[in-house]
């Protein structure tokens, strides 16, 4: 009777570990949108009305709700004055679309090449810095991630396949716009993937790299999301959705690590953090630059009181003097 009672409690904790993954892989890396997302709607097809709504209230991080809400509505109104729409083909085969926001007058001192963070998109994550950069007369190209708005694909792999699609982003732009030169910026997920793709063979046009609240790697932060969201160790559910993805997908949560790839880099690098970050860490930064900072040009800004995302705001002085100069160091035609 024993040996039945123990056979039923092993398969009960089988199913539960099988369970827990499969709902962490539809909950992590499948596309589909969360309640507060708008991933299936057309970026540009409405004026935004107000804060958007996260669990029924206004978006609010950090009080700056409204300025976030300020900096959609220029976004919107001036894509539908200047902005154009641009579609690529994937390593892989998916359609992939970006949107290019041209500065005024002259032709671009330099194109940024903005990466978004986890579903979320380039309205949101780059209401405010994308007005600065077209004063800088800098034109931004603000891609819209794979799974993710006008974008095909099913699923998000948090940097892992995204890097070859920011490369290719890249190739795209020395075609499309030849003798401009290129800074890839990233933001959160859009950071990691700035820092996987400074290992791959870059394009020439590629000149600097900026990686604001980037995580260090897949494993890493889904072990800290399932221990603070669903209070559970990551044993065996993250290592059963790893093994998972590996068998159908192809890829593992320890693929890329941004501290190896960035290492890697031969380009001048920014990265950027909030202290106050409690959805990447802080420490995630400390560890990377601790690794990469005798080894490449590295840049480390570290913004007291910041949450996550949001140090273009707490410290847009600072912050703003800082790509200033890193801009310059970058299209210095003698470094």
């Amino acid at each position: 009777m024993i040996w039945w009672i123990l056979a039923g409690a092993v398969l009960l904790l089988v199913l539960i570990a099988v369970g827990g993954s499969v709902y962490m892989y539809r909950f992590g890396l499948s596309r589909r949108p969360f309640p507060w997302s708008k991933e299936y709607r057309d970026l540009w097809a409405n004026p935004p009305k107000g804060p958007r709504l996260v669990d029924g209230k206004p978006f609010n991080p950090g009080g700056w709700g409204e300025a976030i809400f300020q900096g959609e509505l220029w976004m919107y109104n001036t894509y539908k004055a200047t902005g154009r729409r641009y579609y690529m083909t994937s390593y892989d085969g998916l359609k992939l679309a970006a949107d290019y926001f041209p500065p005024k007058g002259d032709a671009p001192r330099a194109i940024v090449l903005l990466a978004h963070g986890y579903r979320s998109g380039p309205l949101s994550d780059f209401s405010i810095s994308t007005r600065d950069m077209l004063e800088m007369n800098l034109g931004c190209f603000l891609i819209h991630q794979r799974a993710h708005w006008d974008s095909e694909g099913e699923l998000i792999t948090f940097g892992v396949r995204e890097r070859y699609d920011l490369r290719d982003w890249a190739a795209f732009l020395e075609r499309e716009f030849p003798g401009v030169p290129v800074i890839m910026d990233g933001i959160s997920m859009g950071a990691a993937t700035v820092m996987a793709a400074a290992a791959l063979d870059l394009p020439g046009n590629v000149r600097g790299i900026i990686a604001d609240c980037g995580y260090t790697s897949m494993r890493g932060i889904f072990n800290k999301i399932i221990r603070e969201w669903f209070h559970v160790p990551p044993f065996p559910f993250v290592h059963l959705t790893d093994l998972f993805c590996r068998i159908r997908h192809g890829f593992g949560f320890s693929d890329v690590h941004s501290a190896e790839t960035l290492a890697r880099a031969t380009l001048p690098v920014l990265l950027a953090h909030g202290q106050a970050d409690t959805f990447v860490p802080h420490s995630m930064a400390e560890e990377i630059y601790e690794a990469v900072k005798d080894k490449i040009d590295i840049t480390f800004f570290s913004v007291p009181e910041a949450e996550h995302g949001l140090s273009y705001l707490i410290d847009n002085a600072g912050y703003r003097r800082l790509l200033a100069e890193f801009f310059d160091k970058c299209l210095d035609d003698r470094h």
